[in-house]
């Protein structure tokens, strides 16, 4: 492991995006945030691999929206789940269409959360679990606003 682990910082410091993003998703999971990011960072920049700059943008935003938990961070996370799903990242339109949906950084709209899960289902590696379950979830927010909404008028009447 440690001989493996020296050939990808070799290969990351010679520019090797996709070795960058190996050694960044090392990091992440040995709770060294800091070098994550920073290594999510030089391989979301890297012009030379398209998969690997869109899935580096993908995993910084996660990893800056759950690990690094400031506000800051977060939005730094939204524009790039904003930045990837434009790029077609299926599992980027599902966050970004959730932060739609519940007002993450962005303006709460339910009609831009459904415009972003429609494309990101449309595509055949999205995960449908998750289009599912964001889908039922918004379904069912639209329908306790309706229901609150009629509840008002009700008691206004």
């Amino acid at each position: 492991m440690e001989k493996e682990l020296k050939e990808r910082i070799a290969k990351a410091e010679e520019g090797d995006a996709a070795a960058m993003l190996e050694l960044a998703r090392y990091y992440d999971k040995n709770e060294k945030i800091d070098e994550a990011v920073r290594m999510y960072e030089r391989a979301a920049n890297q012009d030379d691999n398209e998969e690997v700059r869109v899935n580096a943008q993908f995993e910084l935003a996660l990893c800056l929206y759950n690990k690094r938990n400031t506000e800051e961070s977060k939005k730094k996370a939204v524009k790039l789940f904003e930045k990837a799903a434009r790029q077609g990242h299926a599992e980027s339109q599902c966050l970004f269409g959730w932060c739609h949906h519940i007002g993450s950084f962005v303006e709460k709209s339910d009609e831009e959360a459904v415009k972003w899960y429609e494309q990101a289902a449309k595509q055949a590696d999205c995960p449908k679990s998750r289009y599912k379950i964001l889908q039922t979830e918004l379904i069912c927010s639209i329908i306790i606003t309706e229901i609150q909404n009629r509840e008002i008028s009700l008691c206004h009447t």
